[in-house]
């Protein structure tokens, strides 16, 4: 198996967890978070179980254009984290944004691992 193959079943592994326990149980992380809608997370959930398919489905194909939209889509993950790291706009406590935090270095360690598999393949 390729690093890029590795860190795409990594991500794919990370997003399709999330996105079960964000849909599954969206009122237990609201509550964690301090907010009362649920809704959001079941979307990015939902979301997020959907990215995971795709992820799996291109462990095989490993197009190169589907690859750069990959690390793309990460990157802006990790873009939006660091926005709600730097503003809080939700409100969240600051043991939240330590984990927003967390979360945002595995995405960004997943975006690394595709770029540096991806130019291996070149």
């Amino acid at each position: 198996m390729t690093t890029l193959q590795k860190a795409l079943l990594s991500n794919g592994i990370f997003s399709g967890a999330s996105g079960i326990f964000s849909a599954i149980l969206p009122s237990m992380i609201s509550e964690f978070l301090g907010i009362e809608e649920t809704m959001p997370f079941i979307i990015i959930g939902s979301a997020l179980m959907g990215f995971s398919i795709f992820l799996f489905l291109e462990i095989r194909k490993q197009r190169k254009l589907v690859v750069k939209a990959i690390i793309i889509l990460d990157l802006i993950w990790v873009l939006g984290t660091i926005f709600i790291l730097l503003f809080n706009p939700f409100g969240f406590s600051i043991q939240s944004l330590w984990i927003l935090a967390f979360v945002g270095l595995i995405v960004l360690f997943f975006a690394v691992m595709q770029f540096i598999g991806d130019r291996k393949l070149a």
